[in-house]
């Protein structure tokens, strides 16, 4: 069996109607081997740690999203994802962080998401984006970048770190080809996760079918982002690992290559972008 790598999803979460092990088990009877789960706050980055301890194949992301833990300063949580990365060996990026500004139109991943804990001005996000590009440069890490509403401040910001050294991987990526060419000049990975089943991911099939087969990820954002057909069928379900297996089929039947080649490429991509399999060097 094609072994798949989940590169960004949430353990564990309320919405999920499962404990984790049997969630867990379910994806790795499906070919998912490997798990990377992404902290977006203080108390979120504790748990992804916990349980990159816990279970072999799951790996750890530490950031603060857009909207999280507005109380702290920019340089508090600095200092307090610095002491995250003290705590383990299995913390393998920056993120999820980037620039959240949805307007009443936008489709995107956070539509599925409670919007009461939106606060931070694009200011102060771009501030906090900028604070975590400079901590993952500086521990040699790649970053995982969040996009709603952010295209040109995102770019700015590549511009500026690309130089020094900044790497990582656009989440959920969802934008038109020519955006995607601009994000692949910078040397960034592009992540595609349940939208592209949807009828409203039809504008981001072309970049699934230009991009470079080297520089693509797949990802569930689980519990969130359920893909189709499991959507239709119940909006209020859960989204698990598991269902990688049908971004992975999507993809391939895109670009018009087999399901297994897609996910031995998305699978090599991930253990190359997240140093699966090597010590942290910071």
């Amino acid at each position: 069996m094609a072994q798949l790598f989940d590169t960004h999803c949430h353990f564990p979460q309320a919405r999920y109607k499962k404990p984790v092990d049997v969630l867990l088990a379910d994806a790795r009877v499906a070919g998912v081997s490997l798990f990377l789960d992404i902290g977006t706050s203080l108390k979120d980055n504790k748990r992804a740690i916990e349980m990159a301890e816990l279970y072999p194949d799951v790996y750890a992301s530490v950031g603060i999203y857009p909207h999280d833990d507005r109380n702290y300063s920019a340089e508090a949580l600095e200092q307090k994802l610095e002491d995250f990365l003290k705590q383990s060996e299995k913390i393998k990026a920056i993120g999820e962080c980037g620039i959240d500004s949805p307007s009443p139109r936008q489709g995107g991943a956070s539509d599925e998401r409670d919007t009461s804990n939106y606060g931070r001005t694009i200011e102060q996000q771009i501030e906090l984006l900028d604070m975590q590009m400079r901590l993952a440069i500086r521990h040699n890490m790649p970053i995982v970048v969040h996009n709603r509403g952010g295209e040109d401040a995102i770019l700015i910001l590549l511009e500026k770190y690309v130089s020094q050294g900044l790497r990582g991987v656009m989440h959920c990526f969802t934008q038109k080809w020519e955006y995607a060419q601009k994000i692949l000049e910078y040397g960034f990975y592009l992540a595609f996760g349940g939208i592209i089943t949807y009828p409203s991911g039809e504008n981001v099939l072309e970049t699934v079918q230009k991009a470079p087969l080297d520089r693509i990820l797949i990802e569930t954002d689980a519990p969130w982002l359920v893909p189709e057909p499991m959507r239709s069928q119940d909006r209020n379900m859960p989204n698990e690992p598991r269902y990688i297996v049908i971004i992975a089929q999507k993809i391939a039947q895109t670009r018009g290559i087999g399901y297994d080649e897609i996910a031995r490429i998305t699978y090599e991509n991930g253990k190359r972008l997240f140093t699966i399999g090597e010590r942290r060097d910071s």
